[in-house]
């Protein structure tokens, strides 16, 4: 949900946002029904909406010559700072709130207020904030915490190696920990510093000392990521969870479907493309560690041509497209799409033991590719992000995705 969007609407509506309720279901008053999600067309003639709400439900947003409709910014919490605009105004892929009445059977809401956020700029203030999180950032693993001094301990690793880093959490941090089924901060639910447990990844935006060993905080969101995968050998629908056995380790872990878990299959078009970029990612670097030879008998710096081309081949996926772009271009699929025997990868959240997680993320499809992704998230990991963290189809991070 917009952050922007349900601020707003809190400070005008005088109420919490909520989605409205499912379809044949009313409130028990008309001030209670609201909706969110994301706008998939638009009517400006008709005075009508089209709103694909963020539980998967499509809404007609009615609205007449009594509907106020504003505009926000990302990130705005003052009501009069809104923009009275049009229905014109609204594009494709705004984000909108609206409150209204809806109808019996949940399809239509008659608008009294629309609040809209627009895409282009979502985009540009994710942009900057993903900027600032990169050049002010730091991440890693908690090894340690002391509630007394509010500091915590982490171990980071990048390029250099792993470094220690004391992380002071004592003044007015924000501190979220990711929804277990989700690895979107927007999905984080706040915490403490006595919820923050060792072994947990971590990331934090702030001030890092000039030494690199010290960190003040201004934001802080943990979670407890895990990767995992094999042959699925039990479906339960009734619960939404799948059982899964490792090959490699024989483990067993049931995992569990959550409301905002991620299921994507690998189409052999897609696995095709990706063996292809594979093995010219392999040329690439194959020929730079030629050019790299040559160059060390030169006195130059024979490592630096390979660097480039390995980042060329891992950030970029088959047509020009990251791996994150095509893994979000392929096709969702739900539980009940899967079967015994199917072989699936799982980006997760630990559950209370260790045969428990719950899905962040669960590829399926074409066995070739799950087997490399299973072998590549055993490998050690690289690159200035700490193990686990969320932000690609293999539990990445912030840094240069590697395609397996």
């Amino acid at each position: 949900m917009c952050i922007s969007c349900a601020t707003l609407a809190s400070a005008i509506f005088g109420q919490t946002a909520t989605n409205a309720p499912g379809a044949g279901q009313t409130s028990s008053s008309a001030a209670q029904n609201r909706v969110v999600g994301e706008v998939t067309a638009v009517d400006a003639a008709g005075g009508a909406v089209t709103l694909k709400m963020d539980d998967g439900h499509t809404v007609t947003v009615k609205t007449d010559n009594r509907t106020a409709v504003l505009r926000v910014r990302p990130g705005e919490t003052r009501s009069e700072n809104a923009e009275h605009i049009t229905l014109a105004d609204v594009k494709v892929g705004d984000r909108l709130f609206a409150r209204g009445t809806l109808s019996t059977d949940g399809s239509n809401l008659a608008a009294r207020q629309l609040v809209i956020t627009s895409a282009t700029a979502i985009a540009q203030a994710e942009g900057q904030n993903r900027e600032d999180w990169r050049r002010r950032g730091v991440s890693g693993r908690i090894t340690a915490l002391n509630s007394s001094t509010k500091e915590i301990t982490v171990e980071s690793r990048s390029r250099e190696g792993a470094q220690v880093v004391t992380i002071n959490a004592s003044g007015n941090v924000k501190i979220l920990r990711y929804a277990p089924d989700s690895a979107d901060a927007a999905n984080a639910t706040p915490v403490s510093l006595a919820d923050l447990k060792v072994g947990d990844q971590i990331r934090a935006r702030g001030d890092r000392s000039a030494d690199g060993s010290h960190f003040t905080a201004e934001e802080i969101i943990v979670g407890s990521f895990i990767r995992t995968g094999g042959i699925v050998t039990a479906i339960n629908p009734a619960t939404n969870e799948v059982t899964i056995k490792n090959d490699q380790t024989g483990n067993t872990v049931t995992v569990k479907i959550g409301q905002r878990s991620t299921l994507r299959r690998i189409t052999p078009e897609v696995a095709a493309q990706l063996a292809q970029q594979r093995a010219q990612a392999e040329q690439q670097r194959a020929q730079a560690g030629g050019v790299g030879a040559q160059g060390r008998t030169q006195g130059g710096n024979g490592n630096a041509g390979g660097r480039e081309a390995g980042a060329r081949g891992g950030q970029r996926g088959a047509g020009g497209r990251n791996f994150q772009q095509m893994f979000d271009g392929l096709p969702a699929i739900g539980i009940a799409d899967l079967k015994k025997g199917d072989m699936v990868f799982v980006v997760a959240s630990a559950g209370a033991d260790a045969s428990h997680a719950t899905a962040v993320t669960l590829v399926t499809g074409d066995a070739d590719f799950i087997t490399r992704l299973l072998r590549f998230q055993g490998r050690p990991q690289r690159g200035p992000n700490s193990p686990g963290l969320p932000g690609d189809v293999v539990g990445g991070g912030t840094s240069p995705r590697e395609q397996p």
